[in-house]
């Protein structure tokens, strides 16, 4: 992710952060992983809700970033991890709690898009899928799209069914979403 300076953090949306928060507590997870740290306003955000948080990202200027924000709050509970998303996905989940991690991905900004790699980088059926910016139909929230492929469930519908073939999903809504507006799924094991 090449660093995309002052855009709003992910969890800006109150909605977002209190229903983050909801899942951490009712899960009880211990570490949540994000990939594409951009600043490091997520991450930070995520240091003062879980136990540990992870960050992931492929630019150093961004992990640099990130590490200003969470020395600057006093966090201590984060690792920073340079390196192509998934490659590092697949090297860390040896040694996290993978039925106590949640996994917020937002990687992107270049020609690769990640996202479906990251996804089978998850071990199956373990943990909480969280994926910014993905298209609902019928909602008026902003979303992504790469090379004219829009982020919907149907892009993506192949990896999940692979991590949990009888997964659950929930969307956030125009209702209930804040600024900056952002469609969010969320994908749970079954």
């Amino acid at each position: 992710m090449m660093l995309q300076p002052n855009l709003p953090g992910a969890l800006e949306d109150r909605f977002l952060a209190r229903k983050l928060k909801e899942i951490i507590k009712e899960l009880r997870i211990s570490a949540v992983v994000e990939t594409g740290v951009n600043e490091g306003k997520s991450t930070r955000d995520f240091a003062k809700m879980a136990e540990t948080v992870i960050g992931i990202d492929n630019d150093r200027k961004c992990i640099e970033s990130a590490e200003s924000l969470l020395r600057i709050q006093g966090s201590s509970n984060y690792e920073l991890l340079l390196g192509n998303s998934p490659d590092v996905l697949r090297t860390l989940v040896s040694r996290i709690d993978r039925e106590r991690t949640m996994f917020f991905l937002d990687a992107h900004w270049e020609s690769y898009w990640p996202l479906n790699d990251e996804i089978r980088s998850i071990p199956r059926g373990r943990g909480v899928i969280v994926i910014h910016d993905c298209l609902v139909p019928g909602e008026d929230l902003g979303y992504d799209s790469y090379g004219g492929t829009l982020l919907t469930y149907d892009y993506i519908s192949g990896s999940l069914r692979d991590w949990s073939p009888r997964h659950r999903i929930e969307y956030n809504s125009r209702v209930r979403a804040e600024y900056p507006w952002r469609v969010v799924l969320f994908a749970y094991a079954n």
